[in-house]
């Protein structure tokens, strides 16, 4: 069975909610709205919970999947 897990991610005035599949599906929707907002397929597993961060104020989330950590700007 696919597990489906998913986390809210708060930015500077914007929720996501990502969606996150075991089998390497990301999905990020609009946690207001449910407005589908882009997807990423990893390729493989995914292993962790997703990470939230800001550098020079712009927002990330990185995830890590098997052996490799994706990271994508907000």
């Amino acid at each position: 069975m696919i597990g489906l897990h998913r986390t809210f991610i708060h930015t500077q005035g914007n929720s996501t909610e990502l969606l996150f599949f075991s089998s390497g599906l990301l999905i990020a929707l609009d946690a207001k709205t449910g407005k589908y907002l882009w997807h990423y397929y990893t390729g493989a597993n995914i292993i962790t919970s997703p990470m939230a961060y800001a550098v020079n104020g712009k927002q990330y989330i990185a995830i890590a999947s098997q052996s490799a950590i994706f990271v994508f700007g907000l």
